[in-house]
């Protein structure tokens, strides 16, 4: 199990270099560290400016509150463009989404293959199966907004679709990420569909924001609802 856990975390590694995600989220982290430094150097106290002392706590001051503040301002959308240092935009390129059926289709292929084996039914099994849908999750993220991204949405959908009910809460849960990501990329007259049939998405969210024994799976399923609604308004 924990050969197959590395190699997925791997390959999650590798979906996120080849998309430019993990480059984009480097120069975010070293943008915000360079504001952090200066933020360290001078705090503001009763209208004054002063240097720092050591030792200082800037808990004692509205330090985080304006760090908080920054950080929401400095975000940017995964698949647009960031900021470089130079305050203009820095584009990436996606090279992931033309190899993301790669990385996806053989991972079905291998669990499916080993879905009936005994150890699947139990404890590690289901940590693999958890581990495997938001792996699949990883892999259509990455792809963006590439030709063949509602394609393995649509079939990651329909996977993870089939464990909804599963007794885990592990799996639960990964059933809502893969749910959440594969929104993203479908066409909102499919997810209209997939809301509207008989015990279909809506009634399960519905459900199980209201009866999940899980606090976690509660929580998620609404968040999830209200970003179907968004998506299905005009």
């Amino acid at each position: 199990m924990k050969k197959l856990t590395v190699t997925l975390e791997v390959l999650c590694c590798a979906s996120q270099e080849l998309c430019g995600q993990a480059d984009l989220l480097e120069r975010r982290k070293l943008r915000l560290n360079k504001q952090n430094d200066g933020n360290m150097k001078r705090s503001k106290v009763s209208g004054k400016r002063h240097l720092v002392r050591d030792g200082h706590d800037p808990s004692h001051d509205d330090y985080h509150g304006k760090l908080g503040s920054r950080d929401d301002e400095n975000k940017t959308r995964r698949w647009g463009r960031g900021r470089n240092d130079g305050g203009l935009e820095y584009a990436v390129r996606n090279n992931f989404g033309a190899t993301a059926a790669m990385f996806f289709y053989p991972i079905i292929s291998g669990f499916m293959s080993a879905k009936n084996e005994p150890f699947m039914q139990k404890e590690d099994g289901l940590r693999i199966l958890a581990k495997v849908l938001v792996s699949l999750s990883c892999f259509v993220d990455c792809a963006g907004n590439c030709p063949g991204t509602s394609i393995l949405a649509s079939d990651l959908f329909a996977f993870s679709w089939s464990f909804r009910c599963s007794e885990s809460s592990d799996v639960r849960l990964s059933v809502f990420v893969s749910i959440a990501t594969c929104i993203s990329f479908l066409p909102s007259d499919e997810v209209l569909n997939l809301c509207y049939k008989t015990d279909g998405l809506s009634h399960f969210l519905q459900d199980t924001a209201e009866r999940d024994p899980d606090y976690q799976c509660r929580s998620l399923a609404l968040l999830v609802s209200h970003n179907v609604v968004k998506l299905c308004l005009p």
